[in-house]
């Protein structure tokens, strides 16, 4: 994956972050003015958002893996997946966005 660049850069990213993280719920209205679906799957209780084909998803910190390393230490980790097909297209990892090379396409930032 790349590096794209700082979340500040991506507004509405930065947006569908923090209502992960503020574990806002059902309903998440951007500074546009459009409504977004957000949740949190159970049990595992971790939180969500649905947007223009893509599924915002916060990094299981229970999980095996260094992501989850990480997310223990505090990393806000959030998982950018297409929602047809559940392949992973990129991450925001702190203040960092990465994104898949052949992802560009798909994922309108």
């Amino acid at each position: 994956m790349r590096d794209v660049g700082p979340l500040s850069e991506f507004p509405e990213l930065s947006e569908i972050v923090g209502a992960i993280f503020n574990r806002q719920f059902l309903q998440v209205r951007l500074s546009n003015g459009q409504i977004i679906k957000a949740g949190a799957f159970q049990p595992k209780n971790l939180w969500y958002v649905d947007h223009a084909g893509m599924r915002y998803v916060e990094q299981n910190p229970n999980s095996k893996s260094e992501y989850a390393d990480r997310a223990r230490e505090g990393t806000r980790i959030v998982w950018v997946i297409r929602k047809s097909d559940s392949q992973y297209l990129g991450r925001v990892e702190g203040d960092r966005v990465f994104m898949k090379a052949e992802a560009a396409n798909a994922w309108q930032l």
